[in-house]
């Protein structure tokens, strides 16, 4: 960790993120550990400093280190931390079950704890991973009555049924159709508890284990020990994004009692109500031979409304009415007129059609 001033409680000019430093020596190509998990989990139980120095940068001290760092660096952390009272101040009572449900679970000032970082100290921690292990003491004894839940087996989709509306179609281990209970968990979880830059369509491996144990008697898990398993699997995976971001610049600031200019603010999610239920809408067309279809089909002189329902937004958004599309009615002139005429072959070269249809 570079700065230049090492006094404890004294502020550490900025760091910057850089590629490492070579030598004119030494030359040589980068090896690049991206996909080469197995090798770099072979590597990582090595302790680094039982041989000489190998690294040409004063950062690292052996040339895996530097080359991971080197793998890493483009890679954010995408952490964010939920404001209880802001969600709270909704007053919606699906919203206040999963207040209730994390602070059962004991994860709700885990996901609350707001903390800036420093980018540069956290691409080191995940290149030099052993040495930051030992420096804040991050081990854990066999014990049989902590509840591992990396010991349990990750949850297949026909599992998780319970977490969808089965009246409205609905793909599971994914949000398409999830109840809002737990589409709020989700989009939560995946911003503090299981932070991975990957598709928000698709819910995480694990994420569905974490929402299957917060039903109606929430069972809860040694968070720690979650985290610091991601954390050890995220050090083997180069192309994985650097999560935990905040806690981990918080324990390096704790107990190295030192204070680091952090110029990446850990910002807030803001967590929208999932929309209601709609009433089914109209066909979406605006030409007259659609119209006409659709009639016959329904056997009526009037448009009925379809019988089904549509999902609520699965990742918490609203819709913007003004983007939806507007019904023309095809006979608004001339009902304007007084006049209804009657036409020989709508639907086939109509004069009046705008020349597509939706």
């Amino acid at each position: 960790m570079g700065g230049e001033c090492r006094e404890k409680g004294a502020l550490i000019s900025p760091l910057f993120v850089h590629l490492p430093t070579r030598s004119a020596e030494h030359v040589r190509n980068p090896i690049d550990w991206s996909a080469k998990t197995k090798k770099v989990q072979m590597i990582r139980v090595e302790i680094p400093k039982n041989g000489c120095r190998s690294a040409t940068d004063p950062r690292f001290w052996t040339l895996f280190q530097q080359d991971f760092y080197e793998a890493v660096i483009m890679n954010k952390s995408n952490m964010q931390w939920i404001n209880w009272r802001a969600a709270a101040s909704y007053g919606d009572p699906m919203m206040n079950e999963v207040i209730e449900a994390c602070e059962a679970m004991g994860i709700k000032d885990f996901m609350s704890m707001r903390y800036d970082w420093s980018e540069e100290i956290i691409c080191q921690f995940y290149a030099t991973i052993c040495q930051f292990a030992t420096l804040l003491d991050l081990t854990f004894d066999d014990d049989e009555d902590r509840d591992w839940l990396h010991d349990d087996k990750v949850l297949e989709p026909h599992e998780v049924d319970f977490m969808y509306n089965h009246k409205v179609e609905y793909d599971p281990g994914t949000t398409k159709g999830m109840l809002p209970f737990f589409a709020y968990l989700n989009k939560m979880i995946r911003k503090t508890l299981t932070p991975k830059d990957d598709d928000d369509n698709n819910v995480q491996s694990y994420t569905h284990n974490i929402l299957a144990r917060m039903r109606a008697s929430p069972k809860k898990f040694d968070v720690f020990e979650f985290i610091w398993e991601v954390i050890r699997l995220t050090s083997f995976t180069p192309e994985w994004s650097l999560g935990y971001a905040p806690i981990l610049m918080k324990m390096i600031e704790q107990v190295t009692k030192l204070r680091f200019y952090k110029e990446v603010h850990h910002t807030g999610l803001k967590v929208r109500l999932e929309k209601p239920m709609t009433t089914p809408r109209r066909p979406r067309s605006t030409t007259k031979a659609a119209l006409q279809r659709h009639r016959s089909q329904e056997g009526v002189s009037g448009i009925e409304e379809a019988d089904y329902n549509f999902p609520c937004s699965p990742d918490g958004s609203e819709v913007n009415e003004s983007d939806e599309e507007v019904f023309d009615d095809p006979f608004a002139d001339e009902a304007s007129s007084g006049v209804v005429q009657e036409k020989e072959g709508v639907g086939h070269g109509d004069s009046g059609d705008d020349g597509h249809d939706d």
